[in-house]
């Protein structure tokens, strides 16, 4: 008896572990298909996602200060981070863009082995109204194309 309920309790665990780490099909690591060094993570819970964008980029002439010292590199490991719901095989994005200068809203749509992403509104956040980033212009590349890696 206690052998059973010993199994019973670890096996209700174990689905309610599993169960709160509920995934979709489209979870997982993307790579950019224009760009050898750009990828994105999708991460989904029930119709809620987050996309993480991990690029690196150039930086020549860019100074960082820390603590611990200064470094000028010649590239900067960046990722930027995007929200929103999960309808049949298509996300609805919002977030942040070029170094948070860029508000910007995004589709998401989704195969088994591939997502397409097209930014349909972009405007300057808080920090960007103090840049000359052209945050709109973003609206105007087309549809971004990624191929599921993992």
């Amino acid at each position: 008896m206690k052998t059973t309920r010993s199994f019973v309790v670890g096996a209700a665990l174990a689905f309610i572990t599993y169960s709160s780490f509920a995934t979709s099909p489209y979870d997982g690591i993307y790579a950019d298909m224009a760009s050898a060094n750009s990828y994105v993570s999708v991460h989904t819970n029930a119709d809620q996602m987050i996309v993480t964008q991990y690029e690196i980029l150039p930086a020549s002439g860019v100074l960082f200060t820390s603590q611990l010292g200064s470094v000028m590199p010649r590239q900067v490991n960046t990722w930027q981070l995007l929200q929103g719901t999960l309808t049949g095989s298509t996300a609805s994005l919002s977030g942040q863009l070029m170094f948070n200068q860029c508000n910007v809203r995004l589709n998401a749509t989704f195969t088994n082995t591939s997502l397409v992403a097209t930014v349909t509104s972009a405007s300057s956040s808080g920090a960007g109204t103090s840049s000359t980033m052209n945050c709109p212009a973003l609206t105007t590349l087309g549809p971004l194309r990624f191929n599921k890696i993992f």
